[in-house]
């Protein structure tokens, strides 16, 4: 007869093979066996020959493989695949001991095959799932509706990773989101009981917890002695990552913020060659507070790590171009995550997607154009930004500003000009600037400028016709207020493509609700489009009011204006034209949607 413990090890063992998302035999991607062990030898596969296949034999496919490691860490490994004659590709490698659980994405330099990815738990010898393995498949790729059951299992085999407490909690913040706050609470209160000392998992849950809850004094607490005791563990930089995410959405003290930047200096050179710095490098690029040396010791030990990586290069060169200073190693560093990118390399290491390459090449461009420019090539600049130009998805007036630059260092003021211009229709307030800046050195007084933008505007030529038609749509609003776009016309569109998830986009609804108000009585719509449906919106609307028309069950939407990332802002003229398409949230941000809206009420 069969102990409890024994009947319960039986039970996870079906569950677990049940619940391994691996490929069948057959199938385009494969992985031998099918539920590897530690230390054991796997062999992965790809068959661009299966039906189905999305990579071609011509290509050369990278196996992108991503542990997360029984200490909560995550370990990321791209192996170059070998090339058979019969049109697979194949690699083998060992299981790292301390692996938990693991996600391989098939990738070339252009493409990926989301449909092939593989993902597993990974497995004692016993053939049980090891440490955090459950916890980690609460993540997996769609989040599983089970997470509870999942949850049930670390607890089961063991008790005493109260981590995965966290990994529940984000679950439930997408599938039961009326009832999330209430179950935080009462597992806070069982936390709280179960605590003893000051187990690193512990301090992690219930940091996470009081997070969650908005109870930001009591979460620094615990980060403090978190950095204190555990600064090179991942949870540690997990805890710091996830305070500063909700600071930011939530608007929390700017004295709490402040703190938490020091605690994640503090944890990042404590290991500087750890993934913390690696994720967190590209802020401290771009606000200065780590030390140069500090920023440099980052990016060196990371380009040797992974030297065909371009974000290290990039973002070092980020930080001299912001400091001002070692320019002359700076631009070499920009054209090499410049030409990395163009190669497609920033995939196989950080992006199989493409999206985050569609989001940095056009800033690697930007950037090397400002740096040569500060070198005084501006020809070298031009180049940069007439790259920016090409291969941004996004309305990109920067890249337009900065071909003007270029073009009046070189003493081209027509072309510089016509650069102006369109920099100034795509929301530049500083293209206005230098186009009423040349005005005045020609005329010697403002008088009458207006008029002048207003003609240059018009002998542009780039008005409605020669932009792309707005995608239709037919929806209706949380409130019950139906909207046709083709009805719209003649009034200019702004939406907002959001979820109640996204903090960047929780963060700009004060500015965005300034923006309505500032348009009001004028014919401009504001719609707000989700993909939540309306009870979770009404909850959440509840606490954060937004002036815009919020739009629920909007994923069709989302499908035809290709939204892959949020918030996402598009301005529609009043001819049904899409003026503009904003990526991203900031300062800023608001500010550049109201010119553009002027503009395409003035036209």
């Amino acid at each position: 007869m069969l102990t409890t413990r024994r009947l319960l090890l039986s039970v996870i063992l079906v569950l677990s093979s049940s619940m391994t998302a691996v490929p069948a035999e057959g199938d385009i991607a494969t992985l031998q066996p099918r539920q590897p062990a530690v230390n054991a030898t796997m062999s992965i596969t790809y068959n661009t020959a299966a039906p189905g296949a999305k990579l071609g034999g011509g290509d050369d496919i990278y196996a992108v493989l991503s542990y997360w490691r029984t200490d909560h860490g995550l370990r990321r490994s791209v192996a170059l695949m070998q090339r058979s004659s019969d049109g697979t590709f194949r690699h083998s490698q060992a299981v790292p001991a301390d692996a938990a659980a693991l996600t391989i994405w098939f990738t070339t330099a252009t493409a990926n095959d989301e449909d092939a990815t593989i993902q597993t738990m990974i497995h004692r010898p016993d053939g049980v799932p090891v440490r955090t393995a459950w916890e980690q498949s609460m993540l997996s790729r769609m989040l599983p509706r089970d997470y509870k059951e999942r949850f049930a299992h670390e607890m089961a085999l063991y008790p005493d990773n109260l981590a995965a407490y966290r990994n529940k909690w984000f679950v439930a913040g997408a599938y039961d989101r009326a009832t999330v706050q209430a179950t935080i609470e009462r597992d806070m209160r069982l936390l709280r009981r179960r605590v003893k000392g000051e187990p690193i998992e512990g301090l992690y849950a219930l940091s996470c917890g009081y997070i969650l809850l908005g109870q930001e004094g009591e979460a620094r607490t615990l980060l403090r002695r978190m950095v204190a005791l555990y600064p090179r563990a991942p949870l540690t930089a997990a805890a710091l990552s996830a305070y500063s995410y909700q600071a930011y959405a939530q608007h929390w003290q700017a004295e709490g913020r402040d703190e938490v930047v020091a605690l994640t200096h503090q944890v990042i050179l404590a290991d500087p060659g750890g993934r913390t710095a690696h994720d967190d490098m590209a802020a401290f690029a771009y606000n200065t507070t780590l030390p140069l040396d500090a920023l440099e010791a980052i990016a060196e030990g990371w380009m040797k790590e992974e030297p065909d990586n371009p974000l290290p290069a990039f973002h070092l060169a980020h930080g001299y171009e912001r400091r001002d200073t070692k320019l002359e190693q700076a631009a070499p560093l920009a054209r090499r995550a410049v030409e990395g990118m163009l190669r497609g390399m920033l995939r196989p290491y950080a992006d199989v997607s493409g999206s985050m390459t569609e989001f940095y090449l056009p800033d690697a461009c930007l950037l090397a154009a400002r740096i040569e420019m500060k070198l005084e090539h501006p020809a070298l600049a031009l180049g940069y930004a007439k790259t920016a130009q090409a291969v941004a998805k996004e309305t990109n007036a920067e890249a337009w500003l900065a071909e003007g630059e270029a073009w009046a260092a070189l003493h081209n003021a027509a072309s510089a000009e016509r650069a102006y211009i369109e920099a100034h229709r795509r929301g530049s307030k500083e293209a206005e600037e230098a186009l009423r800046a040349d005005y005045l050195r020609r005329n010697g007084a403002p008088d009458g400028f207006e008029t002048h933008l207003n003609a240059l505007m018009g002998r542009s030529g780039a008005g409605a016709s020669t932009r792309n038609v707005a995608p239709g749509f037919k929806v209706v609003s949380a409130d019950g207020t139906a909207f046709d776009s083709e009805a719209l016309k003649g009034k200019v569109m702004v939406l907002n493509f959001w979820s109640t998830g996204c903090g960047p986009c929780k963060a700009e609804i004060p500015d965005l609700n300034q923006l309505v108000e500032r348009f009001r009585g004028k014919d401009v719509v504001f719609l707000a489009l989700s993909g939540e449906d309306g009870d979770a919106l009404g909850a959440f609307l509840e606490k954060h009011p937004f002036a815009y028309q919020v739009i629920p069950r909007a994923s069709a939407v989302f499908r035809s204006y290709d939204i892959d990332s949020l918030p996402v802002h598009v301005v529609v003229g009043r001819e049904g034209e899409v003026v503009a398409r904003l990526g991203g949230a900031g300062e800023q941000r608001a500010g550049q949607i109201g010119r553009l809206v002027d503009r395409a009420l003035a036209e």
